[in-house]
This record gives structure tokens, C-alpha cells and sequence, in this order.
């Protein structure tokens, strides 16, 4: 946020903070992406008020890291973070789906486990098992 502020970094710019650097993100894909929105489907329906799905948004990890799982399981709250990005203690669960990017998602999942957190999930391609469950 406080990039955006000061004009370093754009809403256009698809990056992410990973152990203090500015790291690209790769682009989504179409079964990538439709995979993401089968998921959260699928979780938005099974958990319903009890818990917020957030996709693809920031998770602040101190002091140095605000990655962007493609799903995150957050503790409910009647805000819905807007006042702050979610911390380790108020996420439940961390779900990247990876098509191509499986060895730097599995890289970047200590970063959950770093804090006081068992927060930590990767996922290879689990579209079929969505597909089955809906």
C-alpha cells in the first residue's frame, strides 16, 4: 500500500513482496484462473458466512513479505480487512493453485510458516477434484 502511496508501484503492476523483494507475478491462464473460480465456488458455498474467501488478495506476513495467494480462508470479520491487510493469526488456510509454477509456490510456502502460523497450503492442478465435488 504504501508503494502505491508514494507513486513506486501502480495497480497496474502485477508484483508481490516476498521476503523484502518485488517479485512478478507470472500471468494466469485460462485453466489457471477458471481453476481459482472453482475452488472458490466450491468453498464459498461449504463455509457460507462462517469464514471469507479472498482471492488473489494480500496477506500481510511481517516484516517483510504480502504475497497473494490465489485463495485465502480468512477469520470472519465484519470489516472485511479494509482497514488492514489480513495477519497470520486471522488466516486459516492458503490455497495456490499452480499450473506452471509449482516449484516457486512450494519455495514460498516456509514464508506462511515463518511467523507464529501453520498457514501454509500449495496444490497442483486439483480442477478435476473441484469439478467432482460440485
Amino acid at each position: 500500500d504504501e508503494m502505491l502511496a508514494r507513486g513506486i508501484l501502480t495497480s497496474d503492476n502485477r508484483v508481490e513482496l516476498l521476503a523484502g523483494e518485488i517479485v512478478e507475478k507470472t500471468p494466469i491462464g485460462s485453466r489457471h484462473g477458471a481453476c481459482v473460480d472453482k475452488l472458490n465456488r466450491f468453498i464459498s458455498l461449504a463455509l457460507g458466512d462462517r469464514a471469507i474467501v479472498r482471492v488473489q488478495g494480500p496477506v500481510a506476513l511481517p516484516p517483510d513479505s504480502c504475497p497473494e495467494p490465489d485463495l485465502a480462508i480468512l477469520r470472519s470479520r465484519e470489516d472485511f480487512y479494509a482497514g488492514a491487510h489480513p495477519r497470520p493469526d486471522q488466516v486459516l488456510l492458503v490455497i495456490e493453485v499452480s499450473e506452471s509454477s509449482l516449484d516457486f509456490d512450494y519455495a514460498t510456502t516456509p514464508l506462511f510458516r515463518r511467523g507464529e502460523t501453520s498457514v501454509a497450503g500449495a496444490l497442483a492442478d486439483v480442477c478435476s477434484s473441484v469439478d467432482a465435488a460440485i
